[in-house]
C-alpha cells in the first residue's frame, strides 16, 4: 500500500461543526490547523532529555496517531515519519476476514510489522543573502528538483532582535518501509509504537538506529508534497495573526535557539532549526486524511502489511 493523496478535509469537518457550512468553514479549518501546528512545538522539550536515547523516537498525536523522528544530530538534516493507528485496525480486519480459523476467532493482535509510511527529510542551511526574505519574514512555496526527488523550499528572514541570521530549508516527501510495534484488542482502539522497544516479547524490539527502507519515488510523492506546501502556505497568515506582537519567523527561531540550549551538540541555530521545521511539516502529514492505494510493485499480501 502507498499514500495516494493527502488532504485535510478531516479538519474541515471539525470547522464545519464549529460554524456550519459556507466560506467560514474553510477559514475555521485553516485556523484549527494553524493552532494545532503551533501547539505541537511544545513537544520539542521532550526531544532531548537526560534519559532520552538517540535514534528514532516519537510522540502521540490526536486521533491515535504518532509522529516520529530520528533525534540523532546529523549536521542539518533530519528524517521524520507519520503513522495512523487505522493501519493496524485495517490489518486486523483483513486477517480476520481472509486468514485461518484461529485468526477469525481471535480477539486481538500484537506484534511488529513493516508498514509503508510517509517520511519527510528536512535539510536547512544558512540563507543566501542575495535571495533572503526581508527581515523577520518567513516565505513558503517554490520547489527545486534534484536527480532523486522534488523539494519544497522554506526561507527564514534574519531577526536581529533574537540574533537570528536566517536560514533556508528544503523538505522532501517519500514512502519508506519501517517496522512498527503494535497491539489491538478492538473494536476501534489500537496501540502503535515507534520507540522501537516492541510490545511484549523482547524479540520484537527494533534498534533505534534502524534505517528506513526507501521505496522508489512516485508522482504521488511529488503531488503530496505540493499539497503539503499548499496547506502550510495557506496557514502562514493565520499563524502570524496568532502572534500579533511578533511573528512566526521569530517564534520558530526562538524554538530553535531553546533546543540548542537543551542539546549542546547543535553547532548552530540552523542545525537545531531543522528539527523545528521537520516536526511542523511531519505533524501536518500525521493529522491529514490519508487516501491509500495498492502498489503494483508491492509485496503486500494483507493491507497494510508488506
Amino acid at each position: 500500500m502507498g499514500l495516494a493523496s493527502l488532504d485535510w478535509m478531516n479538519i474541515w469537518n471539525v470547522g464545519w461543526d464549529v460554524v456550519g457550512s459556507g466560506p467560514q468553514s474553510w477559514v475555521s479549518a485553516v485556523a484549527l490547523a494553524s493552532a494545532s501546528t503551533y501547539s505541537v512545538l511544545g513537544t520539542l522539550d521532550g526531544i532531548y532529555t537526560p534519559n532520552q536515547k538517540l535514534g528514532w523516537c516519537g510522540f502521540s498525536e490526536p486521533g491515535n496517531a504518532v509522529t516520529a523522528f530520528n533525534n540523532s544530530v546529523s549536521g542539518s538534516t533530519v528524517e521524520s515519519l507519520s503513522i495512523q493507528a487505522s493501519f493496524i485496525i485495517d490489518l486486523y480486519n483483513s486477517l480476520q476476514r481472509d486468514e485461518p480459523k484461529f485468526a477469525k476467532l481471535s480477539s486481538g493482535l500484537m506484534g511488529t510489522a513493516d508498514l509503508t509510511l510517509s517520511q519527510i527529510t528536512t535539510t536547512c542551511s544558512l540563507v543566501n543573502k542575495s535571495t533572503a526574505p526581508k527581515p523577520d519574514v518567513l516565505n513558503a512555496g517554490g520547489f527545486s528538483d534534484s536527480t532523486t526527488s522534488l523539494a519544497m523550499n522554506i526561507s527564514f528572514g534574519p531577526n536581529a532582535a533574537v540574533g537570528f541570521s536566517g536560514a533556508e530549508c528544503a523538505i522532501s516527501l517519500h514512502q519508506v518501509d519501517f517496522p512498527v510495534s503494535f497491539w489491538y484488542n478492538g473494536p476501534t482502539a489500537a496501540g502503535i509504537n515507534l520507540l522501537n522497544y516492541g510490545f511484549g516479547s523482547p524479540g520484537w524490539a527494533v534498534p533505534r538506529s534502524i534505517t528506513p527502507l526507501s521505496l522508489p519515488s512516485t508522482q504521488n510523492d511529488a503531488d503530496n508534497l505540493r499539497q503539503l506546501d499548499n496547506q502550510f502556505s495557506s496557514m502562514l497568515s493565520f499563524m502570524n495573526d496568532l502572534l500579533t506582537r511578533s511573528s512566526l519567523n521569530q517564534h520558530l527561531a526562538l524554538a530553535a535557539q531553546k533546543l540548542r540550549i537543551i542539546q549542546l551538540s547543535f553547532e548552530s541555530d540552523t542545525a537545531s532549526l531543522v528539527f523545528v521545521v521537520a516536526i511542523t511539516m511531519q505533524h501536518l502529514v500525521t493529522v491529514a486524511a490519508w487516501n491509500m492505494t495498492p502498489s503494483p510493485t508491492s509485496l503486500t499480501t494483507h493491507y497494510p502489511l508488506r
